[in-house]
């Protein structure tokens, strides 16, 4: 019967079958993840509850790691022109959104009436966003921008009063065309 030896990458048992392996991954992983958190390597302060309406922390260590580690096509994917926009309601729900690709550009449409105020916002940002909102109307042509402006680091803002009704555009997109894990944040668009 082969032992469990330190360091060893596949083990046997007394039947010659392999063992050990996925306890051993099993076991490096959340090694490697609790090193991680105790020393900085994972910004937990830019973790961001897993809904937007939930204020309160993430409560366990899966939650924690979902949400930093978030990449991939987000759910409004293929997003990346006006005429693919997705749809956000003022006041409604907010979008979260991730640069899946380098340069990944993700468009909203939202309907604004003239003489009204709105805010355009990210937050909840992943630990490698920094986003730039960039405000079209009537599809490409951009009136407002904003870089860095947002009620958080690395967040974007826009606040305007069209002076005319109709469907405006944001096209968000990340600062320096970063993409992968981390660069995912929620959009919101709200009037009082």
């Amino acid at each position: 019967m082969a032992r469990l030896n330190a360091g060893s990458i596949i083990d046997y048992n007394e039947y010659g079958e392999s063992c050990g392996m996925k306890y051993k991954s099993f076991i490096l992983f959340f090694s490697a993840l609790i090193f991680l958190l105790i020393n900085g390597c994972i910004n937990t302060e830019r973790i961001q509850p897993t809904t937007p309406s939930d204020t309160s922390a993430p409560s366990h260590l899966a939650t924690v790691v979902a949400d930093s580690i978030f990449s991939g096509p987000d759910t409004y994917e293929y997003d990346d022109n006006y005429y693919n926009s997705s749809y956000i309601a003022v006041n409604g729900s907010s979008q979260r959104h991730a640069a899946h690709q380098s340069c990944d550009e993700d468009w909203i449409q939202f309907y604004a009436s003239a003489g009204t105020q709105y805010t355009i916002e990210t937050y909840g940002l992943g630990y490698n966003a920094d986003t730039y909102l960039m405000l079209s109307y009537p599809t490409t042509t951009i009136i407002y921008s904003d870089n860095d402006g947002g009620s958080e680091p690395y967040a974007s803002k826009i606040v305007f009063v069209p002076s005319t009704s109709g469907d405006y555009y944001i096209n968000a997109v990340m600062y320096y065309c970063t993409s992968g894990e981390g660069t995912d944040f929620y959009v919101r668009v709200t009037s009082p």
